[in-house]
């Protein structure tokens, strides 16, 4: 009975943490990632090891990134571009976390954008 319950406890938080990988974001602006063009609108957004999965109507792009922890969370979801309107990471409102497209070099110097958030 005991394994039955902390099997069932495992399986509820391994559950638990595949889905909070998964986030909403919007992209108001036609943007680039990684050489792709990506239609303003609403994206959900899947973080794996090594990459990103964005979903936007039947389009899916998936792209290498890599997450990192900053030392506070971010209040709103940012979208942080260069200067050539690349997509270059985006912060996760209401996480620590950020992930990041490219080189962490490309971060300086770009700017962000605000955008609507829904944490999934």
């Amino acid at each position: 009975m005991m394994k039955k319950l902390l099997f069932s406890f495992g399986t509820v938080a391994l559950v638990s943490a595949f889905a909070a990988s998964s986030y909403s974001v919007t992209l108001f602006d036609e943007s680039t990632l990684d050489g792709k063009s990506l239609k303003p609108g609403q994206y959900k957004v899947q973080v794996n090891d090594a990459s990103v999965v964005l979903k936007h109507n039947k389009e899916i792009t998936e792209v290498p990134a890599t997450t990192e922890l900053a030392n506070k969370k971010f209040s709103i979801t940012s979208v942080l571009y260069n200067d050539q309107h690349e997509v270059t990471g985006i912060q996760l409102g209401g996480t620590n976390k950020k992930i990041v497209f490219g080189s962490a070099a490309a971060q300086k110097g770009g700017h962000s954008s605000a955008v609507k958030s829904v944490i999934k």
